[in-house]
């Protein structure tokens, strides 16, 4: 596609610029003609031509270089048939217009073959551009993938942590909860492990938080006759603090 529009724009410019060329190099073929008509013949003045050929390398196309020379090498003929001396026996003069000729076909060689490498090479860089370009989209899209991934990470990771927080709070209320009940509550795993107590289980049973997380129930069982002896004393203190007569 980038090849597709570097050709186009290229033949666009060619349209702007070949008019232009176009008149500048035929107006330099009618000065030289002009000045090749107003020396004698022996004088090499049709190797100025070799100017006009010159100037087709401006040109954005290889024919035009073809048909400059070609009008060329037919002016430089025709001064030499329209010439006073042209019918005469001078190969003096045929032999400059032949090397002349010569000479401006040689260059007018030379800037072709010039200019198909240069052509060659405008594909080549075009074809490279086209290929940069493919594979820079690709690894823009990749990109966006990875970016997309990684957003998409970053809100899992995000949702993960407000969740969590809210469970810490939620556990957190619970516990808070859980310590001001007023009766003594535990709460056993399936294993038969403690994992919470309040404080009026730990002051029952007269155990701290250390010695009953993690731990069997059974501990407390085993120990329930300290519990019943606190709570024996608890309620004689109670009965004593009433007024005589009272229950």
């Amino acid at each position: 596609m980038q090849e597709v529009k570097t050709q186009e724009l290229r033949e666009q410019q060619s349209a702007l610029q070949s008019p232009i060329l176009w008149g500048m190099a035929v107006i330099l073929m009618l000065l030289i003609y002009a000045i090749d008509r107003g020396v004698p013949q022996g004088v090499a003045v049709g190797s100025g031509y070799v100017l006009v050929i010159l100037f087709s390398w401006l040109f954005p196309k290889v024919r035009h270089t073809f048909f400059i020379t070609l009008l060329c090498s037919a002016l430089l003929w025709l001064e030499y048939l329209m010439g006073s001396e042209s019918l005469s026996n001078n190969w003096v003069i045929l032999s400059n217009r032949v090397l002349s000729t010569m000479s401006l076909w040689a260059v007018a060689l030379l800037i072709l073959v010039a200019k198909r490498r240069e052509n060659a090479l405008n594909v080549l860089n075009d074809s490279l551009e086209d290929a940069v370009s493919e594979r820079t989209q690709a690894l823009e899209s990749q990109l966006a993938k990875i970016n997309e991934k990684n957003r998409m990470i970053r809100l899992s990771q995000e949702k993960l942590l407000i969740a969590m927080e809210d469970e810490r709070k939620a556990e957190e209320r619970f516990k808070a909860i859980l310590e001001s009940a007023p009766d003594a509550l535990l709460i056993i795993e399936t294993n038969g492990k403690m994992v919470l107590i309040n404080e009026q289980l730990r002051s029952m049973f007269g155990y701290n938080t250390e010695e009953l997380i993690g731990h069997p129930v059974d501990r407390l069982i085993a120990g329930g006759w300290r519990a019943q002896t606190k709570m024996a004393r608890h309620i004689r203190r109670t009965l004593d603090q009433q007024p005589t007569g009272t229950s």
